[in-house]
């Protein structure tokens, strides 16, 4: 990796640390946890060479009450 790209790597890594903080300052335990299982879904979903296809939808759900 160039001088620059490290750089601007660097610079990245800052801002999505920023905005992990701010994310952990708002959800309480549990839903910083859900947030963690979506958030790696829809990763994966992006580094499925560009397949998304819809998913089997869950017959059940589960609601998650979000305190302010």
């Amino acid at each position: 990796m160039t001088q620059e790209g490290r750089q601007l790597a660097n610079e990245w890594r800052g801002i999505m640390q920023a905005m992990l903080s701010r994310v952990e300052e708002v959800l309480t335990t549990q839903e910083l946890e859900q947030f963690t299982v979506l958030i790696l879904k829809v990763a994966r979903a992006f580094q499925d060479n560009g397949s998304l296809k819809p998913q089997e939808k869950k017959a059940s759900s589960r609601k998650i009450t979000i305190e302010e």
